[in-house]
């Protein structure tokens, strides 16, 4: 559950911060998710 949570709150940040697009969304999450594993979301799902 912490990671749903710890989700929820950077979904809530980026959302305050004025984030309110979906592709926006998509934008800033696979920079966090190449920054982390090295690899696009894109490429994981192929």
């Amino acid at each position: 559950m912490t990671g749903q949570e710890t989700r929820n709150k950077l979904t809530d940040y980026w959302k305050e911060s004025g984030v309110e697009k979906a592709d926006e969304f998509a934008l800033l999450t696979n920079i966090i998710h190449q920054e982390w594993t090295g690899l696009t979301v894109k490429s994981i799902k192929i």
